[in-house]
């Protein structure tokens, strides 16, 4: 039994380890864009075997099953391109003072299809929302993500004081993404109604 359950242990650690590896990962740089780790704003997935209306309809139904509020906005051009502007409700935390605060942000994904490519453009923060999201009127305050991110990078360099927000915003950012291609292309074998 011990080593069942160690077998187990074991499988669903390389698993773990392989998903991470595999994973889409963009970073935000001093002005506030993404990029990827080879300073590019996009990246490029083979889906080998898969039309390009396929990979289009995996897509767009990942981003409709997963973004299904109100303000979440998809936007596509038919077997080309699928996009969501949405707002990430808690995206991280802020510390001032001493006392945490929230915050949110609008930002968009962008996925792209051409052949057996599905391309992934950098993610958009628009702006960033500080605040309770449920309050009414002045309780929030909105500023672009540039701004919001100004004394995040000296002389080219990430703060070290400000390592840990960099990497919250970068984990929330690249989950959204890595939430649609998982969602997209795994195989659901309960196809039961």
């Amino acid at each position: 039994m011990k080593s069942v359950v160690l077998s187990l242990f074991i499988l669903l650690l390389s698993i773990n380890i392989f998903s991470q590896e595999d994973s889409i990962k963009f970073h935000f740089i001093e002005d506030g864009t993404f990029h990827n780790e080879d300073g590019k704003e996009y990246i490029v997935i083979s889906c080998n075997g898969e039309t390009q209306s396929e990979i289009y309809n995996k897509v767009l139904l990942a981003i409709s099953n997963l973004y299904t509020a109100s303000s979440d906005v998809i936007n596509k051009v038919e077997n080309e391109m699928v996009s969501i502007n949405t707002t990430k409700l808690d995206a991280y935390y802020e510390k001032v003072m001493g006392l945490p605060l929230r915050k949110h942000f609008n930002c968009s994904f962008k996925f792209r299809v051409k052949d057996e490519y599905l391309r992934i453009d950098a993610p958009v923060i628009h702006s960033v929302i500080t605040g309770n999201p449920n309050a009414i009127g002045s309780d929030l305050h909105q500023s672009p993500f540039r701004r919001d991110i100004s004394g995040y990078f000296k002389n080219g360099e990430l703060s070290p004081k400000k390592k840990r927000l960099y990497d919250e915003i970068n984990n929330a950012i690249n989950k959204d993404i890595n939430a649609i291609i998982t969602k997209a292309f795994t195989k659901d074998d309960n196809n039961e109604w």
